[in-house]
């Protein structure tokens, strides 16, 4: 077997993925890679590649992607989503009209910050292990990114309290250094001082290589509310799509 595509569900991470594979038997004894990583409390079409078709897995890295954004507005964190130290913003009335004009704007290229907790090398190690760390912080790099289209679905308000539902429900389930105890005592102190916040549902279609939590980190920043990733599904890779393209997974 060359190739797998697979839906990967919220609150496992794509070397969970390959696990989960492997144990149903595809890929047998090889190694395995996969093609565009998703986020562990991301969703949706993931290639999982035989490590030996390099030529392959970059060509399936390059396709263009869709995406199913939950954006949560008012609050910012140093992840870009909610598993992060959270930080309130500024509230404000927000339209769909206002926030049509804002999404529009984002269309096009432009260089966003790679967000600091991924795994894109920095001064010769993974951008997230410097920025755990308190004294190694390291440069926070651009790229090039491009979105092609950017729709709203739906604008309305969430409960905090779902939001650190979905957080202790992660936290049950996901392996790795998160920071669950600190960022739960966050939203706990967000949800004190406001039960709700505004969330948007939008539909992006981007480029390879495009970082939604900068983008959405982007727009809350322009809006100047803040703002921050809540749901991310990959609703489209190259040529296979999901039939649906509902937003908010929950975890487990």
């Amino acid at each position: 077997m060359q190739y797998l595509i697979v839906n990967k569900p919220v609150g496992i991470t794509p070397l969970q993925c390959i696990e989960q594979a492997k144990s149903l038997g595809f890929f047998r004894d090889a190694t395995v890679s996969y093609a565009g990583r998703l986020d562990p409390m991301a969703s949706g079409l993931l290639a999982l590649v035989d490590g030996k078709e390099t030529e392959l897995r970059h060509k399936l890295m390059s396709h263009d992607k869709a995406y199913a954004v939950t954006a949560i507005f008012g609050v910012s964190s140093d992840s870009l989503d909610v598993l992060g130290r959270i930080a309130r913003g500024s509230y404000m009335e927000m339209t769909s009209k206002n926030l049509d004009t804002h999404l529009n704007s984002l269309i096009g290229i432009r260089h966003y910050h790679i967000p600091r907790f991924s795994s894109v090398p920095v001064l010769g190690k993974p951008s997230f292990i410097r920025a755990i760390s308190e004294k190694e912080k390291g440069p926070n790099p651009t790229k090039e990114m491009k979105v092609h289209a950017a729709k709203l679905v739906r604008l309305y308000k969430v409960r905090v309290e779902e939001i650190i539902d979905q957080l202790r429900r992660a936290k049950n389930i996901l392996r790795g250094n998160f920071r669950f105890d600190s960022s739960l005592a966050d939203w706990n102190e967000v949800n004190e001082k406001s039960n709700q916040l505004i969330a948007a549902d939008i539909i992006f279609d981007v480029s390879s290589g495009t970082y939604i939590r900068s983008l959405v980190d982007y727009l809350g920043k322009t809006i100047g509310a803040g703002g921050l990733s809540y749901g991310i599904k990959r609703v489209k890779l190259g040529p296979w799509q999901l039939k649906s393209e509902s937003f908010i997974q929950h975890v487990g």
